[in-house]
């Protein structure tokens, strides 16, 4: 696609008098808005194409004791995102928003991805999981509860 630029920029260059610079300047900017939609927009692409590859989707919902440390607890967390079958890693801290079915009682969550149950399976077996699950057992009020499903 590159090269398809640098070929139109040289045409409409040898079409267009040279002595005309503000005419060129004009299409310079004209390819480089394109070139960075065109990036743009692979980007959008290849955060779509993620998303397909991954439709099995695990929530966990984290209960924090009273005095846990919570900076300390999602530091720890992030590690999660080092695991090669996890995808669209992401971390939540609770928004109370007035909704009464809030699941208010739960102060962390994470989602993540997988391509499938095969790579949940690495997941739930990585040696990066099972340090991380035992390493947040001081901080949590609770068991966490979890919850999956497959995109539809």
């Amino acid at each position: 696609m590159r090269n398809f630029l640098v070929i139109l920029l040289c045409t409409s260059c040898i079409a267009c008098s040279f002595n005309d610079s503000l005419e060129v300047k004009n299409l310079q900017s004209q390819v480089k808005i394109v070139t960075e939609e065109l990036a743009n927009t692979k980007l959008e692409l290849a955060v779509l194409k993620n998303d397909l590859d991954a439709p099995l989707a695990h929530f966990v919902y984290f209960q924090l004791k009273e005095d846990a440390d919570r900076s300390s607890f999602i530091t720890e967390l992030r590690r999660l995102s080092e695991i090669k079958s996890v995808k669209n890693f992401e971390i939540g801290v609770f928004k109370n928003l007035d909704d009464p079915r809030a699941l208010s009682e739960y102060d962390v969550s994470i989602a993540m991805a997988f391509r499938n149950e095969t790579a949940y399976e690495e997941y739930q077996n990585d040696p990066i999981h099972l340090d991380v699950k035992g390493n947040l057992k001081p901080f949590l009020a609770g068991p966490p509860v979890s919850y999956d499903y497959m995109k539809q």
